[in-house]
């Protein structure tokens, strides 16, 4: 019995690991600005996970001052930018970039 006590145990905490994931946030022009010239933050996320959750879930947490461009940033995954929701992996970096204008 002790034999599938720490068996269980064990593969409980590699699942617990392997579920935890990093994913790197970069922000560029206006929402860089609204994050006070911060340009990227880490988050440590429970997975899975998608780029939408990331977003709405954890990015607006911390920096809720994103909300009113949110809605009209682009994003990138691993620099291709993406329309859908995407499942992220541990290592990804998510890029938030606002329209841009100029003259």
């Amino acid at each position: 019995r002790d034999t599938v006590s720490t068996t269980r145990i064990e593969f409980c905490l590699f699942r617990s690991a392997e579920m935890t994931m990093i994913v790197k946030v970069l922000f560029f022009a206006k929402a860089k600005d609204l994050c006070g010239g911060v340009g990227s933050s880490s988050f440590e996320l429970e997975g899975p996970t998608t780029t939408e959750a990331l977003v709405n879930e954890h990015v607006l947490k911390r920096f809720p001052q994103l909300k009113p461009i949110i809605s009209i940033c682009v994003l990138s995954l691993n620099l291709e930018y993406v329309e859908e929701v995407r499942e992220l992996s541990n290592g990804d970096e998510i890029a938030l970039i606002p329209p841009i204008s100029g003259g």
